[in-house]
């Protein structure tokens, strides 16, 4: 367990805040008990059910900080969680691992869990090192950490750049076309936009054109596998405040999002 001392989690449920919630999809009492047990050390609430099924029905408007599974399900495989939750952008920056008999188990598709925690003598360790890595209490976060809209159709480009962001302080939300962007940016607050250009649907160049239509004055900043010295005029023309370049770079993504915050600090983990 924690210690004595102030922990910003149990004082905001003393102050009638929900705490944070962790979804456990595991139909092994035994492996379900060990998640709940990490997440009882690190004072996270435990959920636990035991199908895909039931997974997708417990996530309601506020979703988990993480979600654990196990690899064999009884109804579908963890593959299929995965690929449904980092499938809808509400619901695609959320932590996922994924317990397994062994370390050499892949998840085949195209989008994947975000960390493989093997059954063994260390699961507990490894479940509370995921936990303390990922886990961020969501109203700390609406409150402190600048908010960045990610608009990116790639699975893995959303992966990668959202956990760059994530590790730096950054809250994400991600939106895998420009349509879906727009829909964010009208119902919610961002302070910054990191947008790919080449999309589905509504690619950046029709995204930005429609937001400065709509008197949006959210900083943008482009995402493209153009070459600089070719494309950074262009971008620079149509809207966007920098551009970084694919594959992406960690330091150039966290220097074009610092430089045009305009104020909002992130507070790295």
């Amino acid at each position: 367990m924690m210690s004595d001392e102030s922990n910003p989690l149990m004082d905001a449920y003393l102050n009638g805040v929900q705490l944070p919630w962790v979804l456990c999809v595991e139909p092994s009492r035994y492996f379900a008990n060990s998640t709940v047990l990490a997440c009882t050390e690190l004072e996270l609430e435990a959920r636990h059910v035991e199908t895909v099924s039931d997974a997708i029905a417990a996530l309601g408007a506020t979703n988990p900080v993480a979600i654990i599974a196990g690899f064999q399900l009884p109804d579908l495989t963890a593959a299929s969680l995965v690929a449904a939750l980092k499938s809808d952008p509400t619901r695609a920056s959320i932590p996922i691992a994924v317990m397994s008999s062994s370390a050499k188990d892949g998840i085949l598709g195209i989008y994947q869990p975000d960390c493989v925690i093997t059954r063994d003598a260390t699961l507990g360790k490894q479940l509370r090192s995921f936990l303390t890595a990922n886990c961020k209490f969501p109203a700390e976060a609406s409150a402190n950490q600048p908010h960045v809209l990610l608009v990116e159709d790639s699975a893995t480009m959303q992966r990668l750049a959202a956990h760059i962001l994530h590790a730096a302080g950054y809250a994400v939300t991600i939106a895998s076309n420009g349509e879906l962007a727009l829909e964010a940016l009208e119902s919610s607050q961002f302070d910054l936009v990191l947008m790919d250009i080449e999309m589905p649907v509504l690619d950046g160049r029709e995204t930005i054109a429609e937001m400065q239509a709509n008197g949006d004055t959210t900083p943008v900043i482009a995402l493209t596998g153009h070459d600089r010295e070719q494309f950074e005029d262009t971008a620079l023309d149509l809207g966007f405040r920098a551009m970084c370049e694919k594959p992406l770079n960690k330091e150039d993504i966290l220097g074009a999002v610092q430089a045009n915050l305009g104020g909002a600090v992130a507070k790295p983990e």
